[in-house]
């Protein structure tokens, strides 16, 4: 689902791409970040162009693997809506839950809302 972006307004779309081929050479954008080409697999299966900063690529990034994607719409000089994709290094791994952790036996407190709470 496209959002608005809270800071600059355009549309946006995160989902998970897989990485098909990077650029061995690094381009630097108008910033002077260094970034590099490669080609993503969208979820309707389309292979098309992304970007990757060069940070995120720093990471060890493989061709094969999801990573997250941000979509952003923008108005080229014609007028036209293109979509712009920059992949991230993040990957799509769930997210831990408490039972996770059952066989962690750890006592902490935390302060909430002025209230002391012991977890466990």
């Amino acid at each position: 689902m496209w959002k608005a972006n809270e800071t600059t307004g355009q549309l946006e779309y995160v989902f998970q791409g897989e990485l098909i081929s990077v650029s061995k050479d690094t381009q630097e954008n108008s910033k002077g970040t260094e970034f590099r080409v490669g080609s993503v697999k969208l979820p309707n299966g389309k292979i098309k162009s992304c970007r990757i900063y060069e940070k995120n690529f720093a990471y060890g990034m493989e061709v094969g693997t999801s990573y997250r994607c941000t979509a952003t719409q923008y108005k080229d000089a014609n007028g036209d809506t293109l979509v712009d994709v920059l992949m991230s290094h993040l990957t799509a791994a769930e997210r831990a839950s408490i039972d996770d952790f059952a066989d962690v036996a750890v006592e902490a407190t935390s302060n909430v809302a002025g209230q002391a709470i012991e977890l466990l």
